[in-house]
Parts: structure tokens; C-alpha cells; sequence
């Protein structure tokens, strides 16, 4: 598909055909593929990408880590329940001021919660769903 304008659309497609092109590459070379926000214009797509390591851990994940004792938070991967839908803890966005934990549905749509909606979450171990590493 030759693109003539960049629009909503058009960012999207790029932005999902983005870990398909680079593929090959990140598993020739031991790489993760992660990707950020994006933003367009008419003419271009900027799309933030990071490169971690197969035995790295993403920045969430570190974060997560590091306030996971200060807040009394479960560990990472832990299968919670929030009203009736079942979510994966996996990761901190060090950037938010309230709703900081990125939680994940068993179908990959991620969210995002409070320290003390997850305080409150019924625990119910380690979940079986992969999360981001």
C-alpha cells in the first residue's frame, strides 16, 4: 500500500505493521521490540521504539520493581481480580501521578490503576498470562 497522506489511519497502519517488518531483525540480533506513543502530521509518523535485550527487562518493569516494597504492591505477574474481569500486574508508569500500575486483561488490553485499587484486589497468585518482561 503506497501511502499519498499521513492521517489517523495511516498512523495506525504503520504503527501495527511496525514489529512485523522488524521481526527478523530483533530475533537475529537477541532484541525485544517496544513500542511508545506516536503522533502524526500530514507527511510523517513519529513513533517512539525501544530495543531491550531478550534477557532485559522494559523500563516499566524496573520501575515496577524499584516502588513494589515502598507501596506494599504484589509482585509482578500476580493474576488480580477487580470486580468481575481478572488482570496481570505488569509494570509502573513512572510518568502518571495517580493511576501509575499497568495491568492487563488475558485478551492484551492493557489498563491502567491505582496503588490502592490494587491494595484492595483480591490476589490470586501468578498468572498464566504473559505480560511484558
Amino acid at each position: 500500500m503506497k501511502m499519498k497522506t499521513m492521517d489517523r489511519a495511516g498512523a495506525r497502519f504503520v504503527r501495527d505493521e511496525l514489529p512485523k517488518a522488524l521481526e527478523s531483525f530483533c530475533k537475529k540480533n537477541g532484541l525485544r521490540l517496544e513500542l511508545g506513543g506516536a503522533k502524526f502530521s500530514t507527511d510523517l509518523v513519529k513513533i517512539q521504539v525501544t530495543f531491550i535485550l531478550e534477557t532485559g527487562k522494559s523500563q516499566l518493569v524496573k520501575d515496577y520493581e524499584m516502588v513494589q516494597k515502598h507501596y506494599n504492591l504484589p509482585p509482578l505477574g500476580t493474576l488480580i481480580q477487580i470486580g468481575k474481569d481478572m488482570f496481570t500486574i505488569i509494570g509502573w508508569k513512572s510518568g502518571a501521578k495517580k493511576n501509575s500500575i499497568l495491568i492487563q486483561r488475558p485478551d492484551g488490553k492493557e489498563f491502567v490503576s491505582s496503588i490502592e485499587v490494587i491494595n484492595k484486589a483480591k490476589k490470586l497468585g501468578k498468572s498464566p498470562y504473559k505480560g511484558k518482561k
